[in-house]
């Protein structure tokens, strides 16, 4: 009998340490400006490893085919095996990577720099394929549909460019600094500026659709879903995506710098006033709100049930993305201005901002 035990639990060790092999640990990736990379235990919090570059980390993260890839103020562009942390290559621009989050489609990975560039590089290899000069840096996120990468510029024009080339397409002149990344469905793009403009452009011909004007600056970048576009400012924006009409407005105490996502038919974003809300996207109606530690400009990833969202003071949250309570908190040793991406298929829900990594 104590034979027949002994076998049935070493069968029963067997199998578990079978189905935990099977079953890798989902991971969760974050930037912070204290010049490090975390990938940390999705469940848990706990840090699997930790990258050190050699300035602060604005640049949101991105995950393709097993690697990371993250720009730093030291001006270089990382790319990490996502498992290890082990540096496979880096790419130095002329100047900082602040807020330029990489894209990555078809096999390049597209960044902008304060140099004033758009880098084109091969995913693999790190190699330069192009490079495409505006007159002023480059904080948005490039953007690619059709083989078209879009990007805005601190000189005030939006670029159409041929994905393979670099060749301009058109440029578009919003009179003001673009922060914001752009957002693009059923032929249209949508981006907000520094001069409190948010516009409606033909991707095809660069020609304004329709504008609006808001209270202040505009940083957050817009998302696109059901009919109806999202962005902050001083307040949440819900327009018709069509006409830009007015389908309700979400006030906060202050701005709104961090980027709306959509999931579970819920837009989740953080505020300057130190809340993290969870909102209907239909209505704008509160569903519940977090109080963190300080202004929340990053925006969020939804993954497996969980919303994890980093703030301003250092620290990165673990959240129930249907009732708002805190499941863990990760500290870092400054503020987290970058978005976190999850990295296993399949776990990643919902619509988001070109800042973010997730589901890539």
């Amino acid at each position: 009998m104590r034979t027949f035990l002994f076998l049935l639990s070493s069968c029963l060790c067997f199998l578990y340490s079978f189905q935990s092999a099977a079953k890798p640990r989902v991971l969760v990736y974050v930037g912070s400006v204290d010049h490090n990379l975390y990938a940390l235990d999705a469940q848990t919090g706990t840090q699997r490893w930790v990258f050190k570059t050699q300035g602060e980390i604005s640049s949101s993260p991105v995950l393709a085919n097993g690697v990371v890839y993250v720009g730093s103020y030291d001006h270089n562009l990382y790319a990490l095996n996502a498992r290890t942390g082990h540096l496979l290559w880096k790419f130095t621009t002329e100047g900082d990577i602040q807020g330029s989050s990489p894209c990555v489609q078809n096999g390049i990975v597209y960044v902008g720099s304060i140099d004033h560039n758009l880098y084109a590089l091969n995913a693999r290899t790190g190699v330069l394929e192009w490079v495409f000069k505006t007159k002023d840096a480059i904080h948005a996120r490039p953007v690619v549909v059709n083989g078209i990468v879009y990007i805005g510029s601190y000189d005030g024009n939006l670029y159409a460019l041929d994905a393979l080339t670099g060749e301009e397409h058109w440029a578009n002149s919003s009179r003001h600094s673009i922060n914001s990344s752009a957002a693009v469905a059923d032929g249209v793009l949508y981006v907000g500026n520094r001069g409190a403009d948010f516009y409606a452009i033909d991707i095809h011909t660069g020609e304004e659709l329709w504008s609006i004007e808001t209270e202040n600056v505009i940083t957050s970048s817009p998302i696109v879903a059901n009919g109806i576009v999202y962005f902050g400012a001083d307040d949440l924006h819900a327009l018709n995506a069509k006409t830009g009409d007015q389908l309700w407005v979400f006030k906060s105490r202050r701005r709104f710098d961090s980027s709306p996502v959509l999931a579970n038919r819920l837009i989740y974003l953080g505020s300057w006033d130190t809340n993290f809300y969870a909102l209907d996207a239909q209505t704008g109606t509160q569903q519940w709100e977090f109080k963190a530690g300080g202004p929340i400009s990053g925006s969020a990833v939804v993954a497996n049930g969980v919303v994890y969202v980093g703030c301003s003071d250092h620290k990165l949250y673990a959240l129930d993305a249907q009732t708002g309570i805190k499941q863990w908190e990760f500290k870092t040793g400054g503020f987290v201005y970058t978005t976190p991406v999850v990295a296993q298929n399949g776990v990643v829900i919902g619509t988001y901002p070109t800042v973010s990594g997730a589901g890539k």
